[in-house]
């Protein structure tokens, strides 16, 4: 059995293997399974920080090692059973987190969106949104090549939905006009897939705006 540790503190590394090596338990780094998360500390208690960084830990993992079985196979091969497999945990440890192995990518594309978003000033223009965007496409273009390689970019259809606003039980007016830009988004995203990625984060939002005009 692993044990990774969510502290990066060596000192609390070896107090843990003193512990725990008797039982056949192997403690490891964050970095030994190739993972670097800095959770923020928001819990009450120390129990409830503690929890806080073994989800994210737990998260992350998935996600790795989710990202290596997919530069193998595709998406439809990978199992459940794998995936805890590789992960040296049980299914219920899977279903706590996650409802389908779809849900794992979705999580990793939600956190990378947030730190763009947060980046974002306070509404901004929609160029500058498509900016950003692209940006953080080039920025992570192995990721998003290999989605596209496995024909997953459609995961990305809830989180632009997201960005873009977009609640079903929102007045029919917002509901539509948020549907409307969100679909567009998306779609000019799937496009620049399809052509390679040729256009730069510039370039696009540069024909947006020639669009508008």
């Amino acid at each position: 059995m692993k044990l990774v540790l969510a502290s990066k503190n060596q000192k609390k590394l070896v107090e843990m293997r003193d512990i725990l090596s008797h039982m056949g338990v192997e403690v490891c780094l964050q970095s030994d399974v190739g993972v670097d998360v800095d959770v923020e500390e928001t819990g009450s208690t120390f129990a409830e920080n503690a929890m806080l960084k073994a989800k994210a830990i737990d998260d992350r993992i998935g996600c790795a090692i989710m990202l290596s079985l997919l530069k193998e196979k595709p998406l439809v091969e990978i199992t459940i059973s794998e995936l805890c497999d590789r992960a040296g945990v049980g299914r219920t440890s899977f279903y706590r987190n996650f409802q389908e192995k779809e849900d794992i990518l979705k999580e990793y594309i939600r956190r990378m969106f947030q730190a763009w978003m947060d980046a974002l000033a306070e509404d901004p223009p929609l160029d500058e949104v498509i900016r950003v965007m692209f940006s953080h496409f080039e920025a992570h273009q192995a990721f998003y090549a290999l989605l596209h390689e496995r024909g997953l970019i459609w995961l990305l259809k809830d989180v632009i939905l997201s960005v873009c606003g977009f609640h079903p039980e929102q007045e029919a007016v917002n509901a539509y006009a948020s549907a409307f830009v969100a679909y567009s988004l998306y779609g000019w995203v799937e496009v620049w897939f399809l052509r390679g990625m040729k256009e730069s984060a510039e370039e696009m939002a540069e024909l947006f705006v020639k669009r508008r005009e």
